[in-house]
């Protein structure tokens, strides 16, 4: 499990590239890392997903889509899900309340979240926003 959450939007691509693509995923990542990618619409063939990858993997694939000129967007979304922003974007919840995504996420949560940025998140959003996790890990610090 990696210490960062990715968000990913790959277009269906042409069927040429779609061989060239699946070489490239196929090239930095592992069955482990399979387990790590949450499709949008719940679909492997899905254009939104988020992913637990190592960072390295990360900019290995975007660097090998962008010399293929591929048309996708990728972002690096920890600050976000650290501090509960992406918790009114409605893709993300979608994806993150079916189980295994959820266990995934509360795993990568558990990890990640420290009391710093639970404090923070209490300044910008108030005391009530706050999740059961948030309040164990401040209870417990």
């Amino acid at each position: 499990m990696t210490d960062k959450i990715f968000y990913f939007i790959i277009p269906q691509p042409e069927e040429s590239l779609e061989k060239k693509m699946q070489e490239i995923f196929g090239q930095y990542l592992d069955t482990e890392d399979d387990k790590l990618i949450f499709f949008g619409n719940g679909k492997k063939s899905g254009d939104i997903f988020y992913t637990f990858w190592d960072s390295h993997k990360v900019e290995m694939i975007v660097k090998e889509l962008k010399l293929l000129e591929i048309v996708f967007m990728y972002k690096d979304i920890t600050v976000d899900v650290l501090m509960g922003a992406q918790d009114n974007q409605s893709e993300f919840v979608r994806t993150f309340t079916k189980e295994e995504a959820k266990m995934q996420l509360s795993i990568f949560l558990k990890k990640n979240q420290t009391k710093d940025n639970i404090l923070d998140k209490i300044r910008i959003k108030g005391i009530e926003s706050l999740t059961e996790l948030e309040m164990e890990i401040l209870e417990n610090t």
